[in-house]
């Protein structure tokens, strides 16, 4: 297998299939494994069909985050990548676009997994559609312009058991854009490693991320944008990259709802197959949630 390895890599196979092997690339090498057999060809019954929907839209969705999201999953398959493992998190997590919709690449922000891993996951919520909360205790720490990171990175350390001294904090912003009646997406991260010794200044650091103590815990400031926002830890470990499994939360209720109603169902359905069809009309709208 080594030596097929090596000889693929020079000939540019990635992505063809010879007889039962199937060619695959990954971290600029090319590789070979076992082509898969036994799929269902053309599978058109009502539950597969309307998942194909919601799945066209999370792949849509997954294109705003280009490289944001590589080293957010702990565990990447054998012979997967981090597209495969959010796509196989939240392929029942997007909404009804019909097959214009798919083709002009409308991007309808919902509430994903952007990580998963082994850390605890940060309890967040979005409080009155305006400011995110999270359960990362601050103390009666003061933000301000002279607050440093050293500062913000003692009081977590010390209120917070499951963080530490060298983790990082990933601030997410999805924000939601209709331009044109075309809904796109725009994704903003922000990393910050806890260190309790910089003296840097935090508020600085975090640029387009103000935050601030909220009853004594860690929020941002009000007024959020539309979109789905998150804040998730990862830690190295030696080689490998620790995370904590977290779900963006939404501030972007008004327009999911228009998107996974019941004539949207309807519409999406019917723009890919006759209403005659028994395929077509077998398909049963249930209202999405996102779990």
């Amino acid at each position: 297998m080594a030596n097929q390895e090596r000889h693929v890599g020079t000939i540019s196979m990635a992505g063809l299939k010879v007889g039962n092997v199937r060619f695959y690339q990954r971290d600029g090498k090319v590789f070979s494994r076992p082509a898969s057999v036994g799929h269902i060809k053309n599978d058109r019954r009502g539950a597969q069909m309307v998942n194909r929907l919601r799945f066209s839209s999370v792949q849509l969705m997954w294109k705003c985050f280009k490289d944001e999201l590589r080293n957010s999953f702990e565990e990447v398959r054998l012979g997967k990548s981090a597209y495969t493992t959010f796509m196989r998190l939240n392929h029942n997590n997007g909404v009804f676009l019909t097959k214009t919709q798919q083709g002009d690449r409308f991007q309808v922000v919902t509430p994903l997994h952007i990580s998963e891993g082994s850390l605890e996951p940060i309890q967040q919520e979005m409080a009155y559609g305006q400011q995110l909360l999270t359960g990362i205790a601050l103390g009666n720490l003061v933000i301000t312009a002279e607050t440093t990171i050293g500062d913000f990175s003692r009081v977590i350390v010390d209120n917070n058991p499951g963080i530490k001294n060298g983790d990082e904090l990933h601030f997410v912003a999805v924000r939601q854009l209709v331009a044109g009646g075309s809904p796109r997406c725009e994704v903003e991260q922000a990393v910050l490693q806890l260190d309790i010794f910089d003296a840097r200044s935090l508020l600085a650091v975090l640029g387009k991320y103000p935050v601030c103590n909220k009853d004594g815990f860690l929020a941002s400031k009000t007024g959020l944008e539309r979109g789905c926002y998150a804040v998730y830890q990862s830690r190295e470990e030696g080689q490998n990259v620790l995370v904590s499994s977290q779900m963006l939360v939404s501030n972007n209720d008004e327009l999911i709802s228009e998107y996974i109603s019941e004539a949207q169902f309807t519409l999406a359905r019917n723009s890919f197959g006759k209403s005659s069809d028994p395929f077509v009309t077998s398909w049963k709208f249930e209202t999405p949630t996102f779990e």
